[in-house]
């Protein structure tokens, strides 16, 4: 069973952070063990290898920074949704750094203990109508897609990644709580649809992509 190291992160003291008598009181204290909790629980939801490996350093860095701003959030109801969105871009931020430098380790001659080499940088790609369509792609028309969404829920919709809860954006733009969550699904389920009638009118084959003027190419329904 998956022990966490409930103490002070060290490496937070170190990176130039307040030190570990001023950060006792939040840290060894309820409010970071809950934290800690939350950040565990969801952060375990996901189970592929790269986040496993990840896990306890995403733990610790969510409950760290959830404990520390915990006077910030004003409906402490609220507080987990809070820890689960500071674990979610933590997570985020941890694959994107780990995958920006891959290795991978050689078995070489006895002296040789290990000789660390890139890898191949291959561009990640996702299945979109059955078709594998490269991410560059599919971030290339992306402004253009968020432009068609209406006014608010395009605001929602970029506020919810950047970390705000439903709570907050309902506050914010003075929309009820529910409907902030019906919004942000019909959004992300509009960009979808979006990319899929996009890859439709290319007519992509899997395995070939389309001419330079595709890539750029969106157009409207």
């Amino acid at each position: 069973m998956r022990t966490l190291d409930r103490s002070t992160p060290q490496t937070f003291v170190a990176a130039g952070h307040p030190g570990e008598e001023e950060l006792s009181a939040h840290l060894r204290g309820q409010c970071f063990r809950d934290a800690l909790r939350i950040a565990d629980a969801f952060v375990g939801r996901f189970g592929d290898g790269l986040t496993k490996s990840l896990h306890d350093d995403v733990c610790q860095i969510s409950g760290v920074a959830a404990a520390w701003r915990w006077a910030d959030v004003r409906d402490k109801a609220r507080f987990p949704a809070y820890v689960r969105s500071i674990a979610r871009h933590c997570r985020a931020r941890a694959i994107r750094d780990a995958l920006r430098l891959p290795t991978q380790s050689i078995d070489a001659e006895p002296e040789l203990l290990e000789c660390v080499v890139p890898r191949e940088q291959v561009e990640p790609s996702y299945r979109v109508c059955g078709t594998w369509v490269p991410r560059g792609e599919l971030l290339e028309v992306l402004p253009q897609i968020i432009g068609r969404l209406t006014a608010l829920n395009r605001q929602l919709l970029l506020g919810f990644y950047e970390g705000f809860t439903c709570l907050e954006l309902a506050e914010r733009f003075g929309v009820p709580p529910d409907n902030i969550k019906v919004r942000l699904y019909r959004a992300r389920r509009r960009i979808r649809r979006l990319w899929e009638a996009r890859v439709r009118r290319t007519q992509r084959l899997p395995g070939t992509g389309p001419s330079r003027g595709d890539a750029t190419t969106l157009t409207t329904e």
